[in-house]
């Protein structure tokens, strides 16, 4: 229930998102939260909303490692 009323309210934001990748896009961003999983955190449909609108490739940043999101590495 919490990420399908999540993405209805994201879906009301394309303005802000849109700004947030255009200066994702002009400068080093980081977007943080305390949830551990990022699979299980509103970053990750932020992140990617942005992505579809021209934001930059998206890292998530872990422990020790890196991990590109794996929905735009299927679609590549």
């Amino acid at each position: 229930a919490y990420t399908r009323s999540f993405l209805a309210y994201l879906g009301t934001q394309e303005a802000t998102v849109r700004e947030l990748a255009r200066l994702a896009k002009a400068t080093q961003a980081c977007l943080v939260c305390f949830e551990a999983d990022y699979a299980m955190c509103h970053r990750t449909y932020v992140a990617r909303a942005a992505r579809k609108l021209g934001g930059p490739p998206i890292v998530h940043l872990m422990a020790r490692t890196a991990q590109a999101d794996s929905v735009f590495q299927a679609a590549a």
